[in-house]
């Protein structure tokens, strides 16, 4: 993650905990969830685009990427080429 996803994380926590204080903070909460969740999907882009950008070792990046998303312990199988 990156300093903004962050930040904006911390916000929309502070917004969470005050959501019951009307309806301006639930109309805040929701922008800033929406905010966040941009800013993760761009973050998540930009950490793919840098790891598939890699000349050599970037296979052994993207398969722990992988197996961090996975959650689990199981083996992944091989991409196989195209070619």
């Amino acid at each position: 993650m990156n300093n903004c996803v962050s930040v904006l994380k911390d916000w929309v926590r502070k917004e969470y905990n005050r959501r019951k204080l009307g309806v301006r903070c639930t109309e805040k909460l929701k922008q800033l969830s929406k905010q966040l969740l941009a800013a993760k999907k761009s973050a998540q882009e930009a950490f793919l685009k840098s790891i598939l950008s890699k000349e050599g070792k970037f296979w052994f990046d993207f398969y722990k990427y992988v197996k961090r998303r996975k959650g689990n312990k199981e083996n992944i199988p091989a991409i196989k080429d195209c070619n």
